[in-house]
């Protein structure tokens, strides 16, 4: 039997005449019909030339897989994994790591489709990679969890929270493990910003000590970071307080230029320290139209305490504390009037303190108030019966040992009534504490206070220890509707209580007490 062709009648019209043969395949093939086929083939030609191609096969579905590493391998912190992926139908990948699964980093961009990369392991307790189609970014492959080794620690030990002024030294301390060198930085809004402190400091030993520079904030923090891993870093829990102490001022208080009976080595100057924290007065220098008086090196004034500068060693007078002999020896002080400035250690002038002559032999002039910053100058015996008082208040008393004007009662008053004080705090005292306040319901209290050099500020109790500082002319910040029993209020020496004011529902007694307390100080050559 002879085999046959079907073809399409497009195909017919191509055959070559003449082409079709049967191959006589029983001619060479023994026994054929029985052993192979009982068809015999049929060849023929055709003219294929011309005929478009057959389509291509379609491409493969895009696709992305990582190799390596694979889910639950253990890899080692701060060593180098190659990671290895495969794609196709896609023509670049990135490359993508993440510590939780959820927020992912983009480790590497613009990478072949097929390929392999060296990169760090991070210092994290666990990790997931993913290999992601640079076109569509949801076209990834990931692999994890991945467990990471070796890993280093750092735990920041100290400052948690705490209160600081410009100068104090601040300890920092922290712990680590596969940490070699640390950077230290500060924050003053609560974390938003950073700025360095120190860098690329020793693990051992893990403490530093800071001198905290003139930072004013209440939203402060401090930072410990692995120098070689900036992503590894621990910071304070909580805000810490930064502040800036009022500048230091030193003030001359009084002065004798009308010495008794010609003994001019009597004149003295007596300057004071009104600001809340001691001064050095190395360096500074006192005189008239021309220097009199050079502070040694190592001087301090401490806060609310005064030293009397004496013409000479042998005019000093008995029973005076803090006092030193002028290193010209002679203070010039005109009976007729004048000028003593105050210079400090740069030269600029701190204090100036003008007299007249209408003084008369062995009397004194003061400030007046005593003790107050930019005050008046007057007769000593405007102030109190005696003609001089060196080295202490006006009244004789020790400075800082003033108390406030007695106890204040108000009661029954018109409602906002006003109580006016007028009185002085005590040079020297920084704090006013035991504030008590009896029957208040639905009330405001308010002091309002003065600080040297300082507009007015108001200070309102608040319910417990705690109090409201407002400026004065926003006084709505200083109603309040709460109850409370006692506070405690930090003040500059020298500052000044101007006015204490109430305001109440009900007609009950109003009954308040101020006290105050201070600590005595030394000049310290």
């Amino acid at each position: 039997m002879i085999d046959h062709q079907l073809v399409t009648d497009e195909l017919a019209a191509r055959l070559v005449p003449g082409s079709v043969e049967v191959l006589q395949l029983q001619e060479v093939i023994a026994d054929y019909s029985q052993t192979t086929s009982d068809h015999l083939p049929v060849l023929a030609r055709y003219r294929l030339d011309g005929l478009p191609p057959p389509p291509p096969p379609p491409p493969p579905e895009p696709s992305v897989v990582l190799l390596s590493p694979h889910s639950g391998q253990s890899l080692q912190a701060a060593q180098t994994v190659e990671i290895r992926w495969r794609s196709e139908s896609v023509a670049s990948v990135g490359l993508d790591a993440s510590s939780d699964g959820t927020q992912w980093t983009r480790i590497a961009s613009a990478l072949p489709a097929t390929g392999a990369w060296d990169w760090e392991v991070p210092q994290v307790a666990s990790l997931r990679l993913r290999v992601c189609d640079e076109a569509l970014a949801d076209r990834c492959h990931d692999v994890g969890p991945l467990q990471v080794e070796g890993r280093a620690m750092l735990a920041l030990i100290e400052p948690q929270q705490g209160a600081w002024s410009a100068g104090e030294p601040v300890a920092i301390r922290w712990s680590a493990s596969e940490v070699s060198e640390v950077d230290l930085s500060y924050s003053v809004d609560g974390g938003m910003s950073w700025v360095a402190i120190a860098e690329s400091i020793s693990q051992y030993p893990d403490r530093f000590v800071w001198m905290l520079p003139s930072l004013a904030s209440s939203r402060g923090r401090i930072r410990a970071c692995c120098t070689l891993e900036p992503g590894l870093c621990s910071q304070s829990a909580s805000d810490l307080t930064f502040r800036v102490p009022a500048p230091p001022r030193v003030i001359i208080n009084e002065a004798l230029a009308n010495e008794p009976e010609g003994r001019v080595g009597e004149e003295y100057v007596e300057l004071l320290n009104v600001s809340s924290q001691p001064v050095d007065l190395s360096g500074w220098t006192l005189g008239n139209w021309a220097p009199r008086h050079v502070f040694s090196p190592g001087t301090w004034l401490p806060a609310g305490q005064a030293v009397v500068v004496a013409a000479t060693a042998a005019g000093i007078l008995a029973g005076v504390q803090n006092a030193l002999a002028s290193t010209s020896g002679k203070l010039m002080l005109g009976n007729g009037g004048g000028t003593i400035v105050l210079w400090d250690a740069d030269g600029l002038t701190h204090d100036t303190f003008a007299y007249d002559g209408s003084s008369h032999d062995g009397q004194c002039f003061n400030r007046s108030p005593d003790g107050r910053p930019l005050a008046a100058v007057d007769l000593h015996t405007s102030l109190s019966p005696l003609l001089c008082s060196p080295g202490t208040a006006a009244d004789g008393t020790a400075f800082g040992s003033r108390p406030l004007p007695t106890t204040l009662t108000k009661e029954n008053e018109p409602n906002g009534s006003p109580e006016e004080a007028q009185g002085e705090v005590g040079t020297g005292i920084a704090v006013l504490g035991a504030i008590e306040a009896y029957g208040l319901d639905q009330d405001w209290f308010r002091l309002t206070i003065s600080r040297p050099g300082d507009v007015e500020i108001s200070v309102s109790a608040i319910d417990g220890l705690t109090l409201l500082v407002a400026p004065a002319n926003q006084p709505e910040q200083a109603l309040l509707d709460t109850y409370f029993s006692s506070a405690s209020l930090h003040l500059d020496a020298g500052a000044y209580l101007v006015r204490l004011e109430s305001r109440w529902r009900d007609e009950v007694r109003r009954h308040y007490e101020l006290e105050v307390s201070s600590a005595p100080g030394v000049v310290v050559p």
